[in-house]
């Protein structure tokens, strides 16, 4: 178990016994979760074989143009390479890989407007 991830889970533990009963279970929801990110690892969030560095491909629409990239997902950081060049990486939170791949090929784009 990581530390990062238990941390997390001992934080919306501790929330959720001090939340109003209506929140309460969506913060014990997050709990489990983070533990279970914990306990798992990497491969529970983002699949096994995205684990295995494999390049996805990716597309968006921005400002009316259709932009492609690729990306990939490795010990917890995510890297986004733009067509034509540019790459910019993050690390992986809890977003889903894909979702923070079109994030960051957004952000590509308006860098290379």
């Amino acid at each position: 178990m990581t530390s990062r991830q238990r941390k997390y889970a001992e934080l919306c533990f501790d929330a959720a016994e001090r939340a109003p009963p209506e929140e309460r279970q969506d913060l014990l929801d997050m709990a489990k979760v983070w533990l279970e990110l914990a306990v798992e690892g990497q491969r529970a969030m983002v699949g096994e074989e995205m684990s295995l560095n494999r390049w996805q491909d990716i597309t968006i629409e921005c400002n009316g143009r259709v932009i492609t990239g690729t990306y990939c997902v490795s010990d917890w950081m995510i890297t986004v390479k733009i067509d034509g060049g540019g790459i910019k990486s993050t690390q992986l939170e809890s977003a889903p890989p894909e979702t923070l791949a079109k994030l960051l090929l957004d952000e590509l784009a308006q860098m290379t407007r």
